[in-house]
């Protein structure tokens, strides 16, 4: 099973972070409001044809919190197709924050992806599709950070509004 991994900087604390990565990850697990038909993504070039659009597989996510220390916040995860489940690679594996000082973390993804257990599946991730799955997780990881960084300034938004209408 291929191991995937990748990290990507986030300019938060990482305390924020890890509240707004649970209310992200869960609000895909649950595919409620803006999180409903969340998809792994890869562009049409990352298949090795002309830059025309992307590819998107709308997903499954089960996630779950892990005991973690003072120094990283860390969930497990499993994530595969929604629909032709037989027809896409599973992925599973970690996700966390790790501190980098008082405004900035990283948030990491690691885990091995399994492709479906056929003859056609095996090929095509060795040749024509190697690599994909590896884009796909990277997009994923960034596509967190974004929504985090959208959920985390919402609320910023919000207090500013708060606070400055109680002292108006």
């Amino acid at each position: 099973m291929p191991k995937i991994e990748h990290q990507r900087t986030a300019n938060f604390p990482a305390a924020a972070f890890e509240s707004a990565l649970v209310e992200v990850l869960r609000g895909i697990e649950t595919q409620e409001g803006p999180w409903s038909g969340f998809t792994f993504h890869v562009g049409i070039r990352d298949v090795g044809l002309p830059d025309i659009g992307y590819i998107a597989v709308p997903i499954s996510l089960r996630c779950a919190p892990e005991p973690n220390d003072a120094e990283q916040f860390q969930m497990t995860f499993h994530v595969e197709a929604q629909k032709n489940r037989g027809a896409f690679p599973i992925f599973d594996g970690h996700c966390g924050v790790t501190s980098i000082n008082a405004m900035r973390c990283n948030f990491w993804i690691s885990g091995v992806y399994t492709v479906p257990i056929t003859s056609f599946g095996i090929f095509f991730d060795a040749t024509l599709l190697h690599g994909v799955a590896d884009r796909a997780v990277a997009h994923f990881a960034e596509d967190i950070v974004m929504a985090c960084d959208a959920t985390l300034n919402h609320e910023e938004q919000q207090y500013l509004r708060y606070h400055l209408m109680e002292h108006a």
